[in-house]
């Protein structure tokens, strides 16, 4: 699962200031980055450790360009950026990403699949927010049915695009 699977895209606008030389203006690119470091920090509850835009941008209404963001965890986001008027506002939006997960999307397909599967009704919980997921990690999240009840499940992501294989650990399987 990536980011903008499941229809879900993070946005938002924010006011940058400008620079000028002679009579051209710049955006203010460190604070481009800033807005968008924290935005997504906000949104996924993630630790965005750097944020990478062009060096420099002409002020231009709707001129429109993309930066790319990393996590701590190893995660890419591609983030579109358009310049929304001359005072420098501007509007930006997850446009893809690698090696992240939507924890709650997650859930809701594990849960689907256990009722189609095994005729199973259980509340499925992964954690919630988004989370780093390189290819070949594994974590567990946890289903709940009937009377409390509960089994583990395992979650090992298949490669960076986000899709994953799950399977219900039995009571012999070491967790991990």
């Amino acid at each position: 699962m990536k980011l903008r699977r499941g229809g879900r895209k993070l946005a938002a606008l924010s006011a940058v200031a400008v620079g000028a030389v002679g009579c051209t203006r710049y955006l203010d690119m460190e604070r481009v980055a800033s807005a968008i470091q924290t935005g997504l920090e906000d949104q996924l509850g993630l630790t965005v450790t750097d944020v990478d835009c062009p060096e420099s941008r002409e002020m231009k209404v709707e001129d429109a360009f993309e930066c790319s963001a990393a996590t701590e965890g190893g995660g890419r986001i591609r983030v579109s950026v358009t310049q929304q008027d001359a005072e420098g506002n501007i509007a930006w939006e997850t446009a893809g990403s690698e090696g992240l997960l939507d924890l709650g999307a997650l859930a809701e397909q594990i849960r689907l699949g256990l009722s189609a599967q095994a005729q199973l009704e259980a509340q499925v919980d992964c954690g919630g927010g988004y989370g780093d997921a390189p290819a070949g990690a594994s974590f567990e999240c946890t289903a709940t049915h009937g009377e409390g009840d509960t089994a583990r499940i395992r979650v090992t992501v298949r490669d960076a695009e986000g899709n994953v294989d799950w399977t219900v650990l039995t009571g012999e399987e070491p967790a991990g």
